[in-house]
């Protein structure tokens, strides 16, 4: 059977693949320098600990500890048979070209997956049912991690998951999505600044630049929140030429905090709960201690290239430009 991290890797690049005929990436020349450096030193000490026993077993216990219902998307991920993996990561480029053209759906990725890896539609059917079962399960509540977030960010949230099961669901471009998608951005904007104040202060403090009222990133992330309305109508990206700039802005505004950002979310992976089931559980234990392996094995010897170290050099530096 195939192990948990390398699943995790092919689903996500046929994702990106699905993806790429939204953009495209270029990037210039690093400048090194002490401040850059510094970064470097962190983001690769932090993920370091993330890619050790200790921090990818407690990941994988805490998520499957949420609720039964990602237990079991966890499981329908670990299930693929590792030819149905293969397929994916060989096929990924016929899987976006089937893809030009048509609106981004669930349906319409499954649909293109099963048509290039027809044996192993059964296996991909089992993570949508998980999702949309995912879905249903915070449909009206939140996860235990958002505990300490004030209720206005608890229903944005639970209207977010609304939105995502529409989109789930969708065949093809609806008005119910859009004016659910145009609620969902009007219920953002107007939490309060107390609610907000909480959540970039005491809970997510790396984010204060995008949730601030006049973070440097506000302006850029109300901007691209508004722009998307019309993307979500059509289901494409249909207004490339003013959504770039504010898109550059927010992905930058991130990488190029990215040691503190992965810093934060090892502390707050750490503070979260396993249950007693969830430690004495076979599968789960499988998973993890297979992921572990994999990332011990593996994780450096692609992290630690210098090819790959000048990618995260150019993230961290801001040295790229996404073009929608």
């Amino acid at each position: 059977m195939a192990l948990t991290v390398v699943r995790s890797v092919v689903i996500l690049l046929v994702c990106l693949a699905a993806w790429v005929q939204c953009y495209t990436i270029t990037t210039g020349k690093v400048n090194n320098n002490k401040a850059l450096n510094t970064k470097m030193s962190n983001f690769n000490a932090t993920t370091k600990t993330m890619l050790g026993k200790a921090f990818i077993t407690q990941a994988v216990r805490a998520g499957a500890s949420e609720d039964p219902t990602v237990r079991a998307f966890m499981i329908s991920v670990y299930n693929i048979p590792f030819a149905g993996l293969l397929c994916l990561f060989t096929n990924y480029q016929k899987i976006q070209t089937s893809l030009e053209g048509k609106a981004f759906t669930v349906d319409n990725v499954m649909t293109a997956a099963s048509s290039q890896c027809s044996g192993y539609s059964s296996n991909f059917n089992a993570i949508k049912t998980n999702v949309a079962q995912i879905q249903t399960r915070y449909a009206n509540s939140t996860p235990n991690i958002m505990v300490n977030f004030p209720n206005s960010w608890k229903n944005l949230f639970i209207s977010g998951t609304g939105f995502v099961s529409l989109w789930s669901a969708a065949s093809a471009p609806s008005n119910d999505l859009t004016k659910t998608y145009d609620a969902l951005v009007k219920q953002y904007n107007n939490i309060n600044a107390a609610d907000r104040k909480k959540v970039f202060n005491n809970i997510i403090p790396w984010s204060k630049k995008y949730i601030k009222g006049d973070g440097n990133l506000a302006k850029p992330l109300k901007n691209t929140l508004n722009l998307l309305s019309a993307c979500v109508a059509k289901l494409q990206i249909v207004n490339s030429g003013k959504i770039s700039g504010p898109i550059n802005k927010l992905a930058k505004g991130i990488t190029n905090i990215l040691p503190a950002v992965l810093k934060w979310v090892v502390n707050r992976t750490n503070k979260l709960t396993v249950t007693n089931a969830i430690k004495s559980d076979s599968t789960v234990t499988a998973m993890a201690n297979s992921a572990a392996n994999y990332a011990s094995t593996y994780g450096p010897a692609i992290l630690n290239t210098a090819e790959m170290q000048n990618y995260i050099k150019i993230a961290i530096q801001g040295k790229y430009t996404i073009t929608m």
